[in-house]
């Protein structure tokens, strides 16, 4: 190494404590600038986004206010609450009809049923003394 080089290294060997401090010094500084610009920079965004909105807010400042009839909507509704109300009750009268219909029909199987019976009974009663007229008549 040439003599230079070698008197450099000696200065900065000594000094080194009060280099690195002067460096980390300097370090600091640099983020705390940095942080602050950073921070002026969002600030004067967010009170841009802030002047615009209450100043677009603040033109328009005419209120619109609408009213809704509703009366349609509640006919419409109350028509197809009845219609849904008369369809049970047609349903039901349905149910009723139908239940009495098969009653109907149920008796009248009964009854035919029961005629059916007395009638075979009384066709083989007549069958039963035809039969013993036959064999009264063979026996004379």
């Amino acid at each position: 190494m040439s003599q230079k080089k070698v008197d450099i290294y000696k200065e900065q060997k000594a000094n080194r404590k009060q280099i690195i401090k002067k460096e980390k010094r300097l370090l600091l500084i640099e983020k705390t600038v940095a942080l602050v610009i950073l921070a002026a920079i969002v600030c004067w965004i967010g009170y841009s986004i802030y002047g615009r909105v209450t100043r677009v807010n603040n033109e328009n400042v005419t209120v619109e206010t609408t009213t809704l009839d509703t009366a349609a909507i509640d006919d419409y509704l109350m028509s197809t609450e009845m219609h849904e109300h008369e369809e049970a009750e047609e349903e039901a009268a349905a149910e009723e009809a139908a239940a009495e219909t098969e009653e109907t029909a149920e008796e009248q199987a009964a009854e035919t049923t029961a005629e059916t019976e007395q009638a075979s009974e009384g066709e083989a009663d007549a069958g039963a003394s035809e039969t013993q007229d036959s064999e009264a008549d063979q026996n004379k």
